[in-house]
C-alpha cells in the first residue's frame, strides 16, 4: 500500500434532526466497502444544519491523525456548505449525496438508534491501517 494511499480516511454520515434531539450517524469504511468503523452520537438538542455539519467533521477529525486525508460523504439533514467546511482546513474533503440506500442505510440506522437510545456509541471493528 502507498502512503499517499494508507493516509486516506474515508467516512460516510447522515442524521436525524428532531425536536427531542439529533442523531449522527458516521461509518468509517475501506476501498473495498468494508466498514472499519461505527459511529452513533446523540445530541439532547435539535442541532442547526451548520451545528450538524460542524459536529461531524469535529467527531471524524478526532478519528484521524492530523496528516490523515479525510473523505467525508454526507446526505439527510446534513447539509454541507463549502464556507463551512473551509474553516476545517485542507486535508477535508467533503461530498454532499442524495441519500441511497445501499450506501447510506449504515449510518442513517445508526443516526436512528441514537435517538432511540439517547446515547453514543462508537466502536472501531479493525485499524484500517495494520
Amino acid at each position: 500500500m502507498h502512503d499517499t494511499e494508507r493516509n486516506k480516511r474515508r467516512f460516510k454520515a447522515c442524521a436525524i434532526r428532531e425536536t427531542e434531539g439529533t442523531g449522527l450517524g458516521i461509518v468509517e469504511y475501506i476501498d473495498d466497502g468494508q466498514t472499519v468503523g461505527i459511529h452513533s452520537l446523540y445530541y439532547p438538542t435539535k442541532l442547526s444544519n451548520k451545528d450538524t455539519f460542524t459536529e461531524t467533521i469535529k467527531h471524524v477529525l478526532a478519528q484521524v491523525d492530523t496528516d490523515d486525508i479525510v473523505i467525508l460523504r454526507t446526505s439527510i439533514y446534513i447539509k454541507n456548505k463549502r464556507e463551512w467546511a473551509r474553516s476545517f482546513g485542507d486535508r477535508l474533503i467533503t461530498m454532499s449525496e442524495p441519500y441511497k440506500s445501499h450506501a447510506f442505510e449504515e449510518p442513517f440506522m445508526l443516526a436512528g438508534d441514537a435517538i432511540k437510545r439517547k446515547s453514543t456509541i462508537c466502536e472501531l471493528l479493525e485499524d484500517p491501517h495494520e
